[in-house]
């Protein structure tokens, strides 16, 4: 249209009616155009403006004699600023409306984004919740269901030598169904943990702490291995808070529960616990013979568990072998700011 408009006043042909269309082109473009074709059209309405001016001057006056050429003038400056008037003010009209519309549209991107930030909010509380509850499950369930096969074994295998006495068949059969039904729940628990924590803390008890270890302790004196808990030094009231007291206490237990699985010839495992004035440390090690790298058993959660419970309160997690044989698991909590 501006094209056509352009041309028709080069060749001095003023199409009037076709003028009005010069307003609404203006606001369209300005409105919805893209920035060169807003600055294209805007010269392009200014050069019309005056062009028009020149040509309806011609028109009006033609060549009389007595307008002097200042008059002449004053008028095509009439023409052409009341024209280009019009074709600023269709311009910032359009304008205005262009950021009304990128205000809506903004507005509108924005809602989007806050819904779309919402639902992984929502996603990732999920996934954090699946990963505390397949912690929870592998620290409290693994450990029982590790110390139900340990005592199993050891009853059967106390059984089976017992002074040369008759070997009760019946008692040592029950004894390797309790072994091998708690091998099996294990193992399913362990795949079950898998799909929780894969997805591509409140219950009723109270949750147990530092004062709930020598029960955890003396829960483990039944399967074979000595087991005994040395605390050293005396803690700061206050300091530690209730959530890292379940972390250590969830460390201490899946350390035990690793010994009493994977440590051939277990005969003792020392829990010690010493308070200083940076916090609190510790170890459980254990004198087994260290599993052959080549014949152990897939890596589980249960370090990877120790660590994300160790971080929560800034603490640290080591584990390796203990020449010449045992494995230590090594833990440090610090205190926490008042």
């Amino acid at each position: 249209m501006a094209a056509a408009l352009l041309l028709s006043l080069v060749l001095q042909a003023v199409p009037y009616p076709a003028l009005w269309a010069v307003p609404w082109a203006v606001y369209s473009v300005s409105a919805h155009g893209s920035v060169r074709g807003r600055r294209a059209l805007l010269a392009a309405g200014v050069l019309g403006a005056v062009l028009f001016g020149h040509h309806l001057t011609h028109a009006a006056l033609g060549g009389a004699a007595q307008m002097s050429w200042w008059e002449r003038g004053l008028m095509w400056l009439s023409v052409s600023g009341g024209a280009a008037v019009v074709v600023l003010a269709a311009f910032a009209f359009g304008g205005w409306r262009r950021l009304s519309l990128l205000r809506d549209r903004e507005l509108l991107e924005r809602a989007q984004r806050l819904e779309r930030e919402r639902d992984q909010e929502r996603r990732l509380a999920a996934q954090d919740e699946r990963t505390r509850i397949a912690r929870e499950m592998h620290d409290v369930v693994a450990h029982s269901l590790s110390v139900i096969i340990a005592q199993a074994d050891g009853a059967r295998y106390a059984v089976a030598s017992a002074g040369g006495a008759p070997v009760p068949e019946t008692a040592s059969a029950a004894l390797a169904t309790i072994a091998a039904t708690g091998r099996s729940s294990l193992a399913q628990m362990r795949r079950l943990l898998g799909v929780l924590r894969t997805d591509d803390g409140g219950a009723l008890a109270p949750l147990p702490g530092l004062a709930d270890l020598p029960a955890l302790v003396a829960g483990c004196t039944g399967t074979g291995a000595d087991v005994r808990l040395r605390v050293h030094g005396e803690p700061e009231p206050g300091r530690l808070p209730s959530g890292a007291e379940l972390a250590v206490y969830r460390i201490v237990q899946e350390a035990l529960t690793n010994a009493l699985r994977h440590a051939p010839g277990l005969r003792t495992v020392t829990v010690e616990l010493r308070w200083t004035r940076e916090g609190l440390s510790g170890s459980v090690h254990n004198d087994g013979v260290t599993a052959d790298p080549r014949s152990a058993p897939a890596p589980g959660n249960g370090l990877r568990g120790m660590r994300e419970r160790a971080d929560l309160y800034a603490g640290t997690v080591s584990a390796g072998p203990c020449p010449p044989d045992g494995f230590r698991v090594r833990f440090s909590v610090p205190h926490q700011e008042r």
